[in-house]
């Protein structure tokens, strides 16, 4: 019988992307499953960059329940007791040996199901949790008393601990030979709208100096056009990737991608999503900047015409080139596959 591993993260890109290098190093013989949320948005990232990989993909609606009183709360209630039921029904359908989650509300009625295993004695499951930010989510805290094992960017666990850096990373691409400097800019899925409106409204200023590449997110392409100009509502993360390592400016929020950014040794303007959860955005930023990674900006009290100036100051650091070579971003899903197989070896 094989050994059979199911991963979970679903949501944003955040708590799906970075699963691909893992899943890719994962043994062939393993049996290999994807829970992610019953969204388009999360079936369209699945279908596009997990499709060649061997991997049996699932969707479940989870609903989630909000930090702030909302009508939203009540009705997204019933369908987290249905996502338990239903995630329960998967667990005993696939028989995982190991869970891996990254993140994301489809974690949740996850979570519910298999203290339901355990509490009734039905079985124990290796469980291993990554967590990208600074700040632990609410995942982390349910998983962190039942986890057999927890992987982080950022600091120390008592339970487990291994310093993942970069979790996890693609191989570099080529960058090719240009003249204007090339611009990428992507918001991620939630953190989309403030950056598309103000690149939009500074996009002539912009493409004097540069080439501008806009990821806006689907079903948020903007009404811009230009010479130098390109926009995408999506890409596949390989070719995302692509136009990373090809680019010579970034801008992006404050998510897991800064990773990808910072091994690529990419000059970044980090905008962090204001309000984002637990406010993780602003501390991972933060924390970078400390390191003279990157530069950062604050949507709430920048007006567009300030990322014309944060970019030439970004541009002409030299001192963040020389910091961004030293800096020890590295890969680790081979050690982290390497820890999963071997967790089974002592039941």
């Amino acid at each position: 019988m094989n050994t059979k591993i199911l991963f979970i993260g679903g949501g944003t890109g955040g708590h799906i992307m970075p699963l691909i290098p893992l899943v890719k190093v994962t043994d062939a013989v393993w049996e290999k499953h994807l829970l992610t949320d019953k969204t388009e948005n999360d079936r369209l990232m699945v279908e596009e960059n997990f499709k060649d990989l061997g991997i049996m993909a699932h969707q479940i609606k989870s609903g989630k329940i909000r930090a702030y009183v909302s009508l939203k709360n009540l009705i997204d209630i019933p369908i987290i007791i249905i996502s338990v039921f239903k995630s329960y029904a998967l667990l005993k359908k696939i028989d995982p040996d190991i869970l891996f989650f990254k993140g994301g509300y489809v974690g949740f009625p996850m979570v519910l199901a298999l203290k339901f295993e355990r509490f009734w004695g039905i079985k124990r499951r290796k469980i291993f949790l990554h967590e990208s930010d600074i700040t632990p989510g609410k995942l982390y805290k349910m998983l962190s008393p039942i986890a057999d094992g927890i992987f982080k960017n950022f600091g120390n666990h008592p339970l487990f601990y291994y310093e993942s850096n970069r979790f996890p990373t693609l191989d570099k691409e080529g960058v090719g030979t240009r003249f204007k400097q090339k611009l990428l800019i992507f918001g991620g899925s939630q953190g989309a709208q403030w950056i598309n409106q103000s690149i939009t409204k500074i996009l002539p200023e912009l493409l004097q100096n540069y080439q501008v590449t806009l990821i806006t997110g689907q079903g948020k392409a903007v009404k811009a056009q230009g010479d130098g100009f390109s926009q995408y509502e999506l890409l596949a993360q390989t070719a995302l990737y692509k136009k990373m390592a090809e680019s010579d400016l970034i801008i992006t929020r404050g998510g897991a991608s800064i990773f990808q950014v910072l091994y690529l040794q990419k000059k970044a303007l980090i905008i962090p999503l204001s309000g984002s959860a637990r406010n993780h955005q602003v501390e991972n930023a933060q924390y970078f900047a400390k390191q003279g990674l990157c530069h950062t900006l604050d949507e709430t009290k920048a007006e567009p015409s300030d990322i014309i100036q944060a970019l030439a100051l970004l541009s002409s650091d030299q001192k963040l080139s020389h910091t961004l070579k030293q800096a020890p971003i590295k890969p680790a899903e081979e050690k982290i596959w390497k820890i999963l197989e071997t967790s089974l070896e002592d039941r």
